[in-house]
């Protein structure tokens, strides 16, 4: 019984929390993170909505560049070079997405990572 109870407050701990649908603007941000820092072990991209910081992930970055000329402008760029520190880029496209947080990303333990992306009538990108 006592493990049983063990299991299941570790995995409380441990589970993700899902979110509501977050609307990213013009007036957002995108940043490339350079092979130097700690994020790019596990996402290169993120973007910035509110204050807040959602990580991209590589099948997410594929389906936005395909959308977002920026994005893809950027994102074709940098595929495959060595780059360094973090580069900020402006969004050009309005799309919603969701997120899971509580990811680990560089020495974030409570990270936002973008899980699914919507174009601006709210179709998914595929």
């Amino acid at each position: 019984m006592i493990i049983l109870v063990s299991f299941l407050v570790l995995f409380s701990i441990s589970s993700v929390n899902a979110s509501e649908k977050i609307s990213a603007t013009p007036n957002d941000y995108f940043t490339y993170y350079g092979y130097d820092q700690p994020a790019a072990e596990t996402h290169s991209f993120a973007i910035e909505v509110d204050s807040n910081v959602y990580y991209i992930s590589d099948t997410i970055a594929n389906k936005l560049a395909l959308y977002s000329s920026n994005f893809r402008e950027i994102y074709n760029e940098v595929n495959g070079k060595n780059i360094r520190g973090n580069h900020q880029f402006e969004n050009d496209k309005y799309f919603d997405f969701e997120y899971i947080s509580g990811q680990q990303v560089g020495f974030n333990r409570d990270a936002k990572v973008i899980t699914n992306i919507y174009d601006s009538n709210g179709n998914e990108l595929i």
